[in-house]
């Protein structure tokens, strides 16, 4: 409870309570284990994407009961995709899956599904939506898990042109991502979700670009950006600043990797001088 108190109270506090837990974790597998699935999160949060994989691969080896084995195991998938490391994010998650699956839990089986179906997308090969697995997810009713699930198959019907069903998906995500809270990604999702409408409204496009740039975190708020200069050119040169502001936050090298819908490259074509309209 300590750990999930100071996680919300930001970085800062999070880090302060790891390293005054350190001595608490050593000598005890159990509790080594834990603490480094715990300095994986950390790690994540910090955008040290390659440490907190390892961290959690290495926290799975040392947990002791199948269920926090396959959390830890996910939480490695989730963090190589981030470092697009997606062959590996690939294998651990067929892994996870395979042991889910004979287990009969299905969120594990859903959250590796997921693992599967975003390196696709990140890779370019996702192909069309998947919306049975859409459906299954619903059906969990595991909320950040059924709107990151929708996020990404909306993501992929936009990229083969299916509006309708890019636009109803993400609007799935925006309503979940909004009962829970997340204003980051319900924004991302209903720039996307306005983006495969009917023609938006430019006040409305304005008031999102708003709540996006409050909302943060950067990345997030760079694609709702990109998104809304896409969806509505007019009036998308009013947030280049902060677009380049965002995008400078990111390694250039790193400009042409998709990540939850855009690019980094695409969402500063979509909003820069030269963008189309």
């Amino acid at each position: 409870m300590r750990v999930q108190l100071a996680a919300a109270r930001g970085l800062p506090a999070y880090e302060a309570l790891l390293q005054s837990l350190e001595p608490w974790s050593r000598g005890a597998p159990g509790r080594e284990a834990v603490y480094t699935g715990w300095l994986g999160m950390l790690r994540y949060r910090q955008g040290r994407f390659d440490e907190a994989a390892e961290l959690h691969l290495l926290a799975a080896k040392g947990r002791q009961d199948r269920p926090s084995q396959l959390a830890s195991l996910l939480n490695a998938a989730s963090a190589m995709l981030e470092a697009y490391r997606l062959e590996e994010a690939v294998l651990v998650a067929r892994q996870v899956l395979e042991l889910a699956r004979a287990g009969r839990m299905e969120v594990f089986e859903a959250r590796a599904e997921w693992v599967l179906r975003n390196a696709a997308w990140r890779a370019g090969s996702a192909g069309s939506p998947d919306r049975e697995l859409v459906d299954a997810a619903v059906s969990l009713q595991q909320n950040a898990l059924e709107a990151q699930i929708c996020l990404t198959e909306a993501a992929v019907a936009w990229r083969a042109g299916a509006l309708d069903d890019a636009a109803r998906i993400a609007g799935a995500a925006r309503a979940t991502w909004t009962r829970v809270g997340f204003v980051a990604g319900a924004a991302l999702a209903e720039a996307l979700e306005l983006l495969c409408g009917d023609e938006p409204d430019p006040l409305r496009v304005r008031a999102l670009a708003g709540r996006a740039l409050r909302a943060g975190p950067p990345r997030l708020t760079l694609q709702t950006l990109g998104l809304l200069g896409l969806a509505c050119p007019a009036v998308a040169r009013e947030w280049w600043p902060e677009v380049q502001r965002l995008a400078s936050l990111t390694d250039p090298a790193a400009w042409g990797r998709r990540n939850e819908v855009l690019a980094v490259r695409e969402a500063v074509e979509y909003c820069g001088p030269e963008a189309p309209g």
